[in-house]
Formats: C-alpha cells, sequence, structure tokens
C-alpha cells in the first residue's frame, strides 16, 4: 500500500536563513559543465543516460528493495523552482490561474487593485515555490519547455548509479547536509543554502527543504525528498516517498523540471 504521511505546518518562521550561492533575488549563476534555460535562467545539469541502482536495501513501506533501473538521458534543474521565478509565470498567463496556485501557503504576493499582478514574497524570493500545485507545477514545467521528473528520474539524479543511501553518501544526515525538522530552521531555506548534501551530479536540496512533486507509478500524486518539516533522518533517503493531492499544496511542497534535451 502506498504511504502518504500527514504534512504538519511550521512551528515558527526562520528569522535568517542560511545564504545560498547566489544574488539577494533571482536565479543562481550556472558553473562549468551546466547550461542555463534561458526561459527563466534556471541552471541545469545533464544526468547520462544508462542503468543506476534503484530502491531501498530493506525494501521500506512500498519501496522496492534493491534493483537495477534504467533511464534515458535528460537534464534536471539544479536547484527547486524559485517563488520569484514562479510568480513570474503566473504574470505571464493569461486567464484563470487559480488552479496554479494555493493562496493558503505563503511565498507569493497579489498586487493592483484587482490582486491581477504576482511577486515573490519580499524575503522568500529565493525559496522554494511551496505554494504551487500539481497543476501550476505541470504548467510551469510545460513554460519552461521541460516536464515533472518521473519517479526513476528524481531519483537517479538525487543519488548516482552506485545505490547510496543519500544524496552525499552514507553519512547520516545532520543540519549540514540538508534542511530537515533537526536543522531547526523550521522553514524552507533558499535553495542550495545546503552545497555540502549536493547528489553525485551536483544537484542541490534533493533531500530536505521540500518534497518534490514527481509522476510516479500510479502516475502524478507523488512527492520525493522529504521537507523540512520531517523529524527522521531515514525520511532523507533518496529512495523515500509517498502521495500528496493534486489540488493543493503546503509549505513543504515544491517542485523542479527536467526537460529530455540540453535547453537553448
Amino acid at each position: 500500500m502506498r504511504r502518504s504521511f500527514l504534512l504538519v505546518a511550521p512551528l515558527l518562521s526562520c528569522a535568517a536563513c542560511a545564504s545560498g550561492p547566489m544574488g539577494p533575488t533571482g536565479p543562481p549563476a550556472a558553473v562549468p559543465g551546466e547550461s542555463v534555460r534561458s526561459k527563466d535562467g534556471m541552471p541545469v545539469v545533464r544526468v547520462p543516460g544508462g542503468e543506476f541502482i534503484s530502491g531501498d536495501l530493506v525494501g521500506w513501506g512500498d519501496e522496492p528493495g534493491p534493483h537495477t533501473a534504467r533511464t534515458a538521458e535528460f537534464w534536471v534543474d539544479k536547484y527547486e523552482v524559485t517563488n520569484e521565478q514562479f510568480a513570474r509565470f503566473l504574470d505571464a498567463q493569461e486567464g484563470d490561474v487559480s488552479r496554479f496556485a494555493d493562496p493558503t501557503v505563503r511565498g507569493l504576493v497579489r498586487d493592483g487593485r484587482d490582486g491581477s499582478w504576482w511577486r515573490a514574497e519580499p524575503g522568500r524570493e529565493r525559496h522554494p515555490a511551496s505554494a504551487a500545485t500539481w497543476h501550476g507545477a505541470e504548467a510551469y514545467a510545460r513554460w519552461v519547455g521541460g516536464r515533472i521528473p518521473t519517479a526513476l528520474e528524481w531519483e537517479k539524479a538525487a543519488r548516482g548509479t552506485d545505490g547510496r543511501t543519500y544524496p552525499w553518501g552514507e553519512e547520516t544526515p545532520d543540519g549540514t547536509y540538508c534542511n530537515f525538522l533537526q536543522t531547526g530552521l523550521a522553514d524552507t531555506a533558499p535553495v542550495g543554502s545546503f552545497p555540502r548534501g549536493a547528489s553525485p551530479y551536483g544537484v542541490m536540496d534533493m533531500s530536505g527543504n521540500v518534497y518534490e512533486r514527481v509522476i510516479g507509478r500510479r502516475g502524478p500524486g507523488s512527492i520525493r525528498s522529504g521537507g523540512f518539516v520531517c523529524p527522521m533522518a531515514w525520511q532523507m533517503r533518496a529512495s523515500d516517498r509517498c502521495g500528496y493531492a493534486l489540488d493543493r499544496s503546503h509549505p513543504s511542497v515544491g517542485f523542479r523540471c527536467v526537460m529530455d534535451r540540453r535547453p537553448e
């Protein structure tokens, strides 16, 4: 049976989150070996096609035991999509976008007399776009020429090919590797704030900060990676998975995109 965790709202806000590898607002810069997507300025990382070890050593919950899986080559966002990037997307749309964002989740502000302009909440420009619903995440991915990753693509980008437990290896998670409850922030952090926890491909925040939406074996509605609300180290495993609603979001649920070819 698929597991579905009850996501608990944060108890307090972070006064000063760790700084990420970019300026006060806007997307982070790419480094050699990466590409930048022109539509939203997101650095993207190539993940080679081929086999990798998927699954969990003990087959926790509905997770299969270790087995060989395969993906084609793809390009994955180095960081989770931010509030600033998602607000620009909403402003670029015509018509009703109410299905794309959950107004009960902080991160976005509506401006103008009719509330038709969108911007990131001040101070949270670089935080993950956790107000995005599944529908909003999927529409954003199409807007930039990509799509939501499959569960296998996400897992490979998170752990590489060698079956490691966490993106960084086997060391037990703590506040230097990723943002979860034991880190003490009780909030999202700006994307890229935990470079020590990077995956073998250099992809950031594949454990903690926010859960990320993927297309699982049963289709849309799966999330991966664990979020800042998670209290247990085992929830930071690259193989951990659970389900969440399509039409709403949560402070600890965000997303990133993948592309089938190098962006132009």
